[in-house]
C-alpha cells in the first residue's frame, strides 16, 4: 500500500509540498476533500504517472518537478525510479476518459470496451484519417492529388514557357533573316532541344547580352557578305631599329682631325657664316670681302681652307645625307586612314586598335624627331661630338607590334568570315539564341520549377508508397475488427443500476467496430455530463477485472466520480463505488462534492469499516507561497468531519476569522468561504434568484458600502467562481478587509436572519 507521500514539487499547483508530522498515513481508506481549484486533478495526475509509468507524453509538460512515494513504510518512488514501480494501482480520472473513450468519432457516441480494441479503433480510425480523401489536404490522398495538381500546373506552365519563348525567337530572327529556314521555321521542339542540349551555357547568367551587343549581333547577321581585304600589316623588327640607332650614332660621334680655326670651332654660327662666305666668294670668283670690301690677305684664306677641308665637307655631306634620310624610315600611319570595311562585329574592335596603334606610331616617330634634332645639332657644329641620344623604348615597340598583330588576326577574321560566311553566320546566330534562351530561363525560372516537379515526383513517389500501406493496414484491421463483438449484456446491467434506468444501452456495431450508445431505442446524441461519467465509471470497474485481476488486489483512486454539472447520480455514483471497491487492497476517493464526501465519509467512519483504524481523511487546501498558489494536504478538522452539511461547515471555518486581520495566505481561504456561504444563505432566501449572485447581493444588502465592499473582497479573493461586477486591483484591499467576516456574519447574516445566526453562532461555540 501507499503509506505517504513525501514531497510533491513544481508538479502543477502543488509548487511545494512536504509531509507534515501531524498528518495520518494513508490507510486502506482514504477520503480527500478539496474545492475546485485546489489542486484535486493534480494530485490525481500524479496518481495517473505512478499507474502509466510507460507514458512518456504524460508529463512532458513539466519539468524540474519532484515527487516522492512510501510504500508499505519502507520503499521509496520518486521521479527517479517511479517507472519501475510494480503497484497494481488504476485511477479514475479525466485523464482516464480521455483515453480510453472517444465520444466524437465520424458516428456519435461509438464506446469500445476492450483496451486492445480500443487500440486498434482508434488505430484504425487514424490511419483512415490519415488517408484522408482528395478534398482534405493534410490527408495522404488530399497530398498525392494536391502534388499531382500542382505539377501539372508547372508543366502546362513549362509547355506554355517553350512555346511562347520560341514564338519569341523566331520574330526576332525573321526581322534579321528570312532566308534562314531554320528560325524561319523556329519552333517549340527546336527551343526545347537547344535548352537541353545547353543547360551548363543557359545556367550561366553572363551569357545575356547588353542591348547594344545584341544590336551588334543582329547587324552581324543579316545575309550582307563584304569584300576581303588586302592589307600588308608590318611588325617592327628590332634589329632594324637598332641599325637606324647605330648609323644615328655613329655620324654624331665622328670627330675631325684639322687645322681648324678656334674661334670658328668655338662660335659653330660664326663657323657657318664663314663657310657660307667661302663659298659665295669663290662662286663669284671675289678677291676682297663682300662684306668690308677689302683685299682678301692670302694668309688668311690658305687658313680658312686648311679648317674647311675635304674631310670637313665629307663629313658635312655625310650629315646631310643622314639628315634626308632618317624622315624616310618613319612608320606611316597612312594605312589606318584608309577607309577599310569590316563587319560589324569587328568594326568597334578596329577603332580601338586604329587608336592604340596611333599612338604607338606617334611615340616611335618621335624618338626619330628626337635623332634628327641631334643630326641638325651636329650639322650646325660638325667639331662636337654628341653621344647621348634618346634610346629606343622597347615597351612601346613591344606595344606596337602587338597592335599589328591583332589588326593582322582581325583582318584573318575578317577575310574568314567572307570565305565561310553561312558558317560564322550561323556562330553568331547561336550566341544570340542563346542570349535568347539564357535571359528567357532565367526570367521563368525554370530550374527552380522543374527542381519543384522532382521534388514533387520524389513526395509523390512517398506517399504512395505510404497509401498502400495504409490501405494494407486498414483491410487488415478491418479483418481482425470484424470478427470482434462483446457482449454488452454485463455492462449494461451495471449501467441500469447506476443510472436507476433502463433506457440508455450499448449495442455492437459491426460496421463501424464499436459500441453505439441507444437511448430509447435510437443513437444517444448530446448525452449529459452525469451520463458520460455514468458511462466511464461503470467501463472503469469493468477494466479492473479485467485479465483476471482482483479488485482485493487492487489500489484504486476515484477522482469525483460525480461530475459537477449533474448530481442526479449521487447515490448511485455512492452505492456502485462501494459495492464494487470495498474489498479493494487499498482506496482513494478525491471529491469537491461534499454531499458526495458525506456519504463515503460515513461509510468510511462507520463502526465496521474504521473499527480498526483503517480510514484516514484529508483536505486539499491552497495557500500563498510567494506570489502563487501552492496546495498542501491537511488533516481533515473535527468541524468537516462532524457536520452533516457543507453550510454548517463553511460557517464554522468563516466563524473562526471573526475579529483576525487577514494576511494574504487566509484571505483567499476566507474569500472562498465567503462566496460559498453567501451563495448558500442567500438562496435559501431567495430561491427564484438563486442563479444570479449578484442579484442575491443587491436584494439582500441594503448597505450600499457594505455591498459594494463584500464584491470587492470576494472578486479579489475568490477561487471558486470569477465574478465581474467591476474592477479592482487595488492592493489597499486587504487591509480595509480585516473586517470583512464580521460584516459578512454580523451585517448580512445576522441582519438578514438572526434567529438563524444565534443557533448557528452557538453550534460554533460547542
Amino acid at each position: 500500500m501507499i503509506s505517504k507521500i513525501n514531497k510533491i514539487k513544481e508538479f502543477g499547483i502543488f509548487r511545494d509540498f512536504s509531509w507534515s508530522s501531524n498528518l495520518d498515513e494513508f490507510k486502506k481508506f482514504n477520503l480527500l476533500y478539496g474545492w475546485n481549484g485546489s489542486g484535486k486533478t493534480t494530485l490525481s495526475k500524479l496518481f495517473t504517472a505512478l499507474e502509466q509509468k510507460n507514458d512518456v507524453n504524460l508529463l512532458k509538460n513539466l519539468s524540474n518537478y519532484e515527487f516522492s512515494f512510501t510504500i508499505d513504510n519502507s520503499t521509496s518512488i520518486n521521479e527517479n525510479n517511479y517507472t519501475t514501480n510494480d503497484l497494481n494501482l488504476f485511477v479514475f480520472n479525466e485523464i482516464f476518459k480521455e483515453k480510453n473513450i472517444d465520444w466524437d468519432k465520424e458516428i456519435k457516441s461509438i464506446l469500445l470496451i476492450s483496451d486492445e480494441l480500443i487500440t486498434e479503433k482508434t488505430e484504425l480510425d487514424q490511419k483512415k484519417t490519415e488517408l484522408g480523401n482528395e478534398n482534405k489536404q493534410d490527408t495522404v490522398l488530399g497530398k498525392i492529388k494536391k502534388l499531382t495538381d500542382d505539377n501539372e500546373g508547372i508543366q502546362k506552365d513549362i509547355d506554355e514557357f517553350y512555346s511562347k519563348s520560341a514564338k519569341k525567337i523566331k520574330e526576332e530572327f525573321k526581322v534579321i533573316d528570312t532566308s534562314d529556314t531554320y528560325y524561319f521555321n523556329y519552333d517549340k521542339r527546336k527551343f526545347q532541344n537547344f535548352i537541353h542540349s545547353n543547360t551548363h551555357q543557359v545556367q550561366d547568367n553572363s551569357n545575356k547580352l547588353e542591348v547594344i551587343r545584341i544590336d551588334k549581333l543582329k547587324e552581324s547577321i543579316k545575309p550582307n557578305i563584304l569584300k576581303k581585304i588586302e592589307l600588308n600589316f608590318k611588325n617592327i623588327e628590332l634589329t632594324w631599329l637598332e641599325k637606324i640607332h647605330l648609323k644615328v650614332l655613329d655620324v654624331l660621334k665622328t670627330s675631325l682631325v684639322v687645322n681648324e680655326v678656334k674661334r670658328l670651332k668655338e662660335y659653330p654660327q660664326i663657323g657657318k657664316w664663314v663657310e657660307e662666305g667661302i663659298n659665295i666668294h669663290k662662286f663669284y670668283n671675289s678677291s676682297k670681302c663682300e662684306f668690308c670690301n677689302q683685299e682678301l690677305p692670302t694668309e688668311r684664306l690658305q687658313e680658312l681652307e686648311r679648317h674647311f677641308s675635304d674631310e670637313f665637307k665629307k663629313l658635312k655631306e655625310k650629315i646631310q645625307t643622314a639628315i634626308i634620310w632618317l624622315p624616310q624610315q618613319k612608320i606611316s600611319y597612312e594605312i589606318f586612314d584608309n577607309e577599310i570595311e569590316l563587319y560589324p562585329e569587328y568594326q568597334d574592335e578596329f577603332k580601338n586598335i586604329k587608336k592604340n596603334i596611333k599612338n604607338s606610331i606617334e611615340t616611335i616617330n618621335k624618338l626619330f624627331d628626337m635623332w634628327l634634332k641631334s643630326l641638325e645639332q651636329k650639322k650646325d657644329n660638325p667639331f662636337e661630338i654628341l653621344e647621348n641620344i634618346s634610346a629606343i623604348n622597347f615597351e612601346e615597340l613591344e606595344q606596337y607590334n602587338k597592335i599589328i598583330t591583332q589588326s593582322t588576326e582581325l583582318v584573318k577574321k575578317h577575310n574568314h568570315k567572307t570565305e565561310n560566311f553561312a558558317k560564322e553566320s550561323n556562330i553568331l546566330k547561336s550566341k544570340l539564341e542563346l542570349h535568347y534562351a539564357t535571359t528567357f530561363y532565367h526570367d521563368f525560372e525554370l530550374k527552380k520549377k522543374e527542381k519543384t516537379i522532382l521534388k514533387n515526383q520524389d513526395d509523390l513517389k512517398a506517399l504512395i508508397q505510404t497509401k498502400t500501406d495504409l490501405e494494407k493496414n486498414i483491410r487488415l484491421l478491418e479483418a481482425k475488427l470484424s470478427n470482434e463483438a462483446f457482449g454488452a449484456k454485463e455492462f449494461n446491467e451495471k449501467l441500469h443500476k447506476f443510472l436507476g434506468r433502463d433506457n440508455i444501452t450499448l449495442e455492437f456495431d459491426n460496421v463501424n467496430k464499436g459500441y453505439r450508445i441507444i437511448r430509447d431505442g435510437v443513437q444517444a446524441n448530446n448525452l449529459s455530463e452525469g451520463e458520460k461519467t455514468a458511462i466511464s465509471f461503470v467501463y472503469f470497474i469493468t477494466k479492473l477485472k479485467e485479465n483476471d485481476n482482483k479488485i482485493e488486489d487492487s489500489i484504486i483512486v476515484v477522482d469525483d466520480p460525480i461530475s459537477s454539472f449533474d448530481s442526479n447520480n449521487l447515490f448511485s455514483a455512492y452505492s456502485f463505488l462501494k459495492n464494487e471497491c470495498e474489498n479493494a487492497k487499498q482506496l482513494f476517493v478525491i471529491t469537491h462534492n461534499f454531499a458526495y464526501f458525506k456519504l463515503v465519509r460515513d461509510w468510511f467512519l462507520g463502526s465496521k469499516l474504521n473499527k480498526f483504524n483503517r480510514t484516514s481523511v484529508f483536505t486539499i487546501d491552497v495557500n500563498i507561497q510567494g506570489l502563487a498558489r501552492n496546495s498542501t494536504l491537511k488533516k481533515a478538522k473535527n468541524s468537516i468531519i462532524r457536520y452533516n452539511s457543507e453550510y454548517h461547515f463553511i460557517f464554522s471555518e468563516l466563524y473562526k476569522y471573526k475579529n483576525i486581520s487577514l494576511d494574504e495566505t487566509n484571505a483567499y481561504l476566507v474569500g472562498n468561504l465567503s462566496r460559498k456561504l453567501l451563495e448558500a444563505f442567500l438562496s435559501f432566501k431567495h430561491p427564484l434568484k438563486r442563479n444570479d449572485f449578484k442579484q442575491l447581493c443587491d436584494d439582500s444588502i441594503a448597505d450600499k458600502l457594505l455591498r459594494e465592499k463584500v464584491y470587492r473582497f470576494i472578486n479579489k479573493y475568490s477561487h471558486n467562481q470569477t465574478i465581474e461586477f467591476f474592477e479592482s486591483s487595488d492592493d489597499a484591499l486587504l487591509s480595509e478587509s480585516n473586517t470583512i467576516v464580521n460584516d459578512i456574519l454580523e451585517n448580512i447574516i445576522k441582519i438578514t436572519d438572526p434567529k438563524h445566526y444565534e443557533e448557528m453562532e452557538k453550534l460554533c461555540q460547542e
